[in-house]
């Protein structure tokens, strides 16, 4: 019989095991170590399902124990079956290799010890594409009691089939079929809830819709218009004109290749007739410009980008509604897309560059431009709007490197000076600005990486922001206009969800300072125009929708009572 003693030693941090002389046999003694018995190397996860293109983190262990262990990554296959890097702490950030959707592949992550290469541990990766869950509207508005059907699609599966469910309890009944209904009360004066849709195929992937209940809804309806001629997305502009007409052109026709499909047709709305039909064209395509209507009943159109090159413009163009004829006007210092534009009281345009952080005041009286002055922050897809005594509010935006702005500042045009004001209490861009009748500015919702909804209030007396009730979703590049009782309809936007636009709809009332449920919009949109019409209602139109359209654009107008 032979007998062995064990000695352990730790170098550098692992554990090593010598099987040393004190071993006896035949009544002999024998000295010198005995081979090490084999040992493996431990991976986890085990075997895991990787999306085509997504990471998945590997870790490497001596087997039978949670010891980190330092290997080299591998894979057996080679880079045909994506990437893996090296770590000395035992970790590996491993990288499925892009895929046609609907594909299936298996490949072997493999971990070699740094101390001994006859270590080693592999496990299999299967690469596909998981089943996608879509659920649609992603977001409602409703009374107690009230009804609403909910559609889910599969997409990347063979069974397409889901399971409804509500998440919360006591947040009302959903039927196989989709339609959902609310409870019938609520604790509170308002309620969120959640509808999920969950794969048959499998039930680790789902979606949902957020639910918001409300104990009362604003009465209002929308109505369908006649659509306007061209889709022409959300690089268009629309100005309400004096004579109660609408302005809408510009834009993308949504065909590639984009810088040869710029837009410089133009179209009126005529609310006593509910038809779009053409007018004059524009002197250039324009794709990002901004319109503004001056005192006299023109229009001055300013910037964007046009064909060919699809170079900026400094250009300015006037439109005048009795003539149907767009002319040149003033030209531009700085080259300007997306310029937000506000009138003065001396019937000057003043000019905030997007992006470019400069200043301008055009003179159509004179065809003159003087400037440019320097913004505090330069950034792009700011709020601006014009506050009661002539001054500019900008308000949040995006500087740019992947950093978004808080910041405010006010543009005086007297001393042709910017100055920073109170922050926003978050970052955001893309959000809308709708100033109130009390002369206070309301900040709603926008997005950074996802969108907001939180809204804020801008006091110009004392430069300073102050939350506000939240909208019942997320919406950024929403749209929002203040309506001839004070209050303000807000409707639409990207909840960054998916579908990504909504048709949901509410109510803000200053007075209460709380957001009110009312009708949905017939058509989902985002980057849309919501414009006043003379008896009272609202126009919205164009934008971006999901009807399919080239590019995304949207046909469709609606009126909002």
């Amino acid at each position: 019989m032979r007998r062995c003693l064990l000695q352990f030693q730790i170098i550098s941090g692992f554990l090593t095991i010598t099987l040393l002389a004190s071993c006896s046999s035949g009544g002999s003694t024998v000295s010198g170590p005995d081979p090490a018995p084999a040992t493996t190397v431990s991976i986890t996860p085990g075997n895991p399902v990787v999306e085509p293109g997504f990471p998945q983190m590997f870790t490497a262990t001596t087997a039978g124990t949670s010891n980190l262990l330092a290997v080299t990554w591998s894979i057996q296959e080679g880079a045909i079956g994506g990437s893996i890097g090296t770590s000395t702490l035992g970790k590996g950030l491993y990288v499925a290799p892009a895929m046609s959707p609907g594909s299936t592949a298996t490949y072997h992550v493999v971990a070699t010890s740094t101390a001994d290469a006859t270590l080693k541990g592999s496990v299999v990766v299967t690469v596909k594409t998981l089943p996608k869950v879509v659920v649609s509207p992603s977001a409602g508005n409703l009374l107690p009691g009230a009804t609403k059907t909910f559609t889910a699609t599969v997409a990347f599966a063979q069974n397409t089939a889901v399971t409804w469910s509500v998440q919360e309890s006591g947040g009302g009944t959903i039927t196989q079929g989709g339609l959902y209904t609310a409870p019938a009360s609520i604790p509170g004066a308002i309620a969120t809830f959640h509808v999920v849709a969950t794969s048959v195929e499998d039930p680790s992937r789902s979606a949902g819709a957020e639910i918001t209940i409300q104990q009362s809804a604003t009465t209002g309806t929308w109505s369908a218009v006649g659509n306007p001629l061209v889709a022409r997305g959300g690089g268009a502009f629309g100005v309400a004109l004096a004579d109660g007409r609408v302005l809408l052109a510009g834009g993308w026709n949504g065909s590639q290749p984009f810088s040869d499909n710029i837009l410089g047709s133009a179209e009126l709305y005529n609310p006593a007739t509910q038809t779009f039909t053409a007018t004059g064209s524009m002197l250039a395509p324009r794709y990002g410009a901004t319109g503004i209507l001056l005192a006299d009943g023109r229009v001055l159109v300013a910037g964007g980008q046009t064909t060919g090159t699809s170079s900026v413009l400094k250009t300015t163009e006037l439109f005048d509604p009795a003539s149907g004829t767009f002319s040149p006007g003033p030209v531009l210092l700085v080259a300007e897309s997306r310029p937000q534009l506000g009138l003065l009281p001396t019937g000057e345009v003043l000019v905030a560059g997007n992006g470019t952080g400069k200043m301008e005041i055009l003179n159509v009286s004179t065809n003159t431009t003087s400037g440019p002055w320097n913004q505090s922050v330069a950034r792009q897809n700011f709020g601006a709007t014009m506050l009661q005594d002539g001054r500019m509010l900008i308000v949040g935006g995006y500087p740019g490197n992947g950093i978004y702005s808080m910041q405010a500042e006010i543009f005086d045009p007297a001393t042709k000076v910017s100055t920073l004001v109170g922050n926003l209490s978050a970052a955001r861009q893309l959000m809308s600005l709708v100033v109130l009748q009390n002369g206070k500015v309301l900040v709603l919702g926008g997005s950074t990486t996802t969108a907001f909804t939180t809204v804020e209030l801008f006091d110009p007396a004392t430069g300073s922001f102050t939350p506000q009730a939240p909208m019942s979703i997320p919406r950024g590049s929403l749209q929002a206009i203040r309506l001839p009782d004070g209050k303000v309809l807000v409707t639409g936007g990207s909840t960054y969800l998916e579908p990504a636009y909504t048709t949901s709809s509410e109510i803000f009332d200053p007075a209460t300072g709380s957001f009110t449920p009312t009708a949905s919009a017939i058509t989902p949109r985002s980057r849309g125009f919501l414009l006043p019409l003379k008896d009272g209602s609202s126009l919205c139109f164009g934008g971006f929708d999901l009807a399919g359209l080239p590019g995304g654009n949207s046909i469709t107008a609606e009126r909002y009572q």
